[in-house]
């Protein structure tokens, strides 16, 4: 094998992962009127990078004003208030767009610059926008849910310590918005949205409908639910929720209304219901769908439509998500991270006594449907498509740029969020307006007036100061050199002593006592402190959580380094092909699981170490068509000096770390709090990696920059 070849191609590899944190200043302008004009930038991993247009007022000593932002990147959206407002949250602040003025006003925002790792978190928003749950974080993983009035921005907190996740609140809305049900403590409760603010509640122990997680209960359209438990299926009205609180000894859970013919796991499964509550779903470990009729006798046995298992296809399964069409059949979303290329992809399948494919589509966020649900919007490339749920076929398609978010205005009004601006789509006149900016590339002021544009098209936009909105321009030959001096102030971009700030945005007075000043103050303020740290993934004996992993250090953009053991080759080929399709280094978690410090069985020495590496090359080499790179570590990190050397003599360089490989939510708690310059973390695939995006943005979260693990080797 060629050694050198291999290790030559892992570094060029790694090297294109990009530096987190760093803000950069551009576009800086000054005009007549002594304001400012400038851009910032910033790569946040798991997020995308943009360009924030600002504005400020110069003064003698520092900004008369503080900047304000003209642009307003869509990192979420969501419809609030009777769906007359469309709130847009990013990290910046939150800000809430009126169709019906045609405005754009920002309800918060912070002074300084977000220089600390920052990404919108979820929201879950009543279907009547009038009320807004989310949680709280107080620690990496979790926080206080929350409740929130969107007409009065009242909050109650519904639970002190829930799990938090950056894919969705684990709660559920009725459909008229009144109920909302959440999870807490291994079980599942109910609250009156429209009641929650006043002075008396009803105790949560009366609140409780059982045992489970959210993934037990599901929605009804006949203004009940149904509840899993084991493997009974209830049937709760929801006029009835509060008399079964009182006497839940007396009348119990609900009316059983079926069996299931195994014990439902609300941690690992998850299920739908039709409108009626007639029909189900279950989708089992992200393995086994089944599709059942509930029975006329309420002790029976739900009654088989079909089963499927998703093990078959192209890729291992990141989720699943059931849309019933008008004749209360269900269709099957599914999100798949591919074997061949380790990209994600996503289909639609119809099903009945089969299950078969619609379409595919690449790279696409959660689908959401119509409030009507007969419609739902999901994107692919540089487009949103709207797919017609019971004529299954697309309706139509947005073109244009890159698609960040997307919500539903009404059954027939989608706004989208995309990379350059958010605009509004009207399927039924197909009419598509221009809302705001996202993003801009280049601005310039021309006397008070401040014009924008990107920089792969010659359309030139105009901002509108009253609405804080902008307009395409009918002007053509807009000239953007930033002007950087008037007769009272010079604006430049300078160095940072900030290792947060790529540069920094200064203002020099020129008259009277020469006074410079930075435009924000904290990008020179000196802070040389560094924390780098090393994500390493070891590919034991099982392949759950893996696409969790993978997709989140695509999301992220992170390098990291799997070390795989010959045990993770035998078992799992396409998990294995997965990973190095995926483009991440591959290293050696040699070929056996054994403790190698304690065997009593065989002889370790030389020769076996020697063996044994060469075997677990072998058989990757094998699987993949591809070489190990020349890194190692013992199983259990668990080594003596003799097989260091052993090794060492076999041209590998041995990785350790002080660091016990745990779960995900214990290196959370645990391991964050004390990271430092220089230390490597192991984690285990399996199903505890569920969460390694809140590990990583934990890590970064604290200061940290994940870097390569050769950054501490070589």
């Amino acid at each position: 094998m060629n050694r050198f070849v291999c290790t030559a191609a892992v570094l060029l590899m790694t090297a294109a992962f990009p530096v987190f944190g760093k803000v950069s200043f551009n576009s800086v302008s000054v005009n007549e009127s002594d304001e400012i004009l400038f851009t910032v930038s910033q790569t946040v991993p798991g997020t995308h990078e943009y360009n924030t247009l600002f504005t400020a007022k110069l003064g003698k000593d520092a900004l008369a004003s503080s900047p304000r932002l003209l642009t307003c990147f869509p990192e979420k959206m969501e419809l609030v208030q009777n769906g007359s407002v469309l709130q847009i949250r990013n990290r910046y602040g939150s800000a809430w767009y009126s169709p019906s003025q045609k405005k754009l006003s920002w309800v918060s925002s912070s002074d300084s610059l977000p220089v600390a790792y920052s990404r919108t978190s979820p929201q879950s928003v009543s279907p009547d926008g009038n009320y807004a749950c989310f949680v709280r974080q107080s620690k990496s993983g979790s926080g206080q849910l929350i409740l929130q009035n969107m007409r009065t921005q009242a909050q109650v907190i519904l639970a002190e310590s829930v799990s938090f996740s950056f894919d969705s609140v684990a709660v559920k809305w009725s459909p008229d918005s009144d109920i909302l049900l959440y999870e807490k403590n291994g079980a599942v409760y109910f609250i009156s949205a429209s009641t929650s603010f006043g002075p008396l509640q009803i105790s949560e122990r009366l609140r409780r409908i059982g045992e489970g997680t959210i993934a037990s209960v599901s929605w009804t359209q006949e203004r009940s639910l149904l509840y899993i438990d084991g493997d009974i299926i209830y049937r709760i009205n929801q006029n009835e929720l509060y008399t079964r609180g009182l006497y839940s000894s007396l009348a119990g859970t609900g009316t059983i209304v079926g069996r299931l013919p195994y014990t439902f796991d609300s941690s690992r499964d998850m299920f739908w219901s039709d409108a009626s509550g007639l029909q189900i779903v279950v989708v089992s470990q992200n393995n086994l769908v089944s599709y059942y009729s509930l029975s006329a006798q309420s002790y029976d046995f739900v009654q088989s439509k079909g089963i499927f298992t998703l093990t078959g296809a192209r890729g291992a399964v990141l989720g699943c998500q059931v849309f019933w069409n008008q004749k209360q059949q269900p269709l099957l979303w599914v999100d798949f991270l591919l074997y061949e290329d380790g990209k994600r992809s996503s289909r639609m399948y119809a099903l009945s006594s089969s299950m078969d494919v619609i379409f595919e589509v690449k790279d696409s966020v959660t689908p959401v449907a119509s409030p009507d649900s007969s419609l739902i919007a999901f994107t692919g490339g540089e487009s949103v498509y709207v797919f017609d749920i019971n004529a299954a076929q697309v309706r139509g398609r947005l073109r244009g740029e890159p698609v960040v978010s997307f919500v539903w205005g009404s059954n027939t009004l989608l706004y989208v969020g995309g990379t350059k601006t958010v605009r509004s789509w009207n399927l039924r006149s197909e009419e598509v307006s221009l809302l705001f900016l996202s993003s801009v590339d280049e601005a310039v002021w021309s006397g008070s007036l401040v014009y924008g544009s990107f920089k792969d098209e010659t359309t030139v936009y105009a901002y509108n100061s009253n609405l804080n909105t902008w307009t395409a321009s009918s002007l053509k030959n807009v000239s953007f050199t930033s002007v950087e001096k008037n007769a009272r102030y010079r604006v430049f971009i300078g160095n940072s002593q900030n290792k947060m700030f790529e540069n920094a945005a200064f203002v020099r007075s020129l008259q009277g006592a020469v006074v410079t000043y930075p435009v924000f103050a904290e990008s020179d303020v000196c802070d040389t402190s560094v924390k780098r740290v090393a994500l390493v993934f070891d590919a034991l004996d099982r392949a759950d959580g893996l696409p969790q992993v993978l997709c989140a250090l695509n999301q992220f953009k992170i390098p990291a380094t799997f070390f795989i053991n010959g045990e993770f080759v035998r078992r799992y080929p396409s998990e294995t092909r997965q990973i190095v399709a995926s483009g991440y280094e591959c290293a050696s978690g040699f070929f056996t699981l054994t403790d190698l410090t304690s065997a009593q069985d065989f002889v370790i020495d030389d020769s076996f170490i020697k063996r044994g590496l060469a075997r677990n090359e072998d058989e990757f080499y094998d699987t993949t068509g591809t070489e190990l790179s020349l890194l190692w570590h013992a199983p259990l990190y668990k080594a003596n000096a003799s097989i260091l050397s052993a090794g060492e003599a076999a041209g590998y360089r041995y990785v350790d770390t002080v660091v016990a490989s745990d779960n995900v939510e214990t290196l959370i708690e645990k391991i964050v709090p004390a990271t430092y310059d220089g230390m490597i973390i192991p984690v285990c695939v399996g199903t505890d990696t569920q969460k390694i995006d809140l590990l990583i943005s934990s890590l970064l979260d604290s200061g940290c920059t994940i870097v390569d693990v050769r950054e501490f080797i070589e």
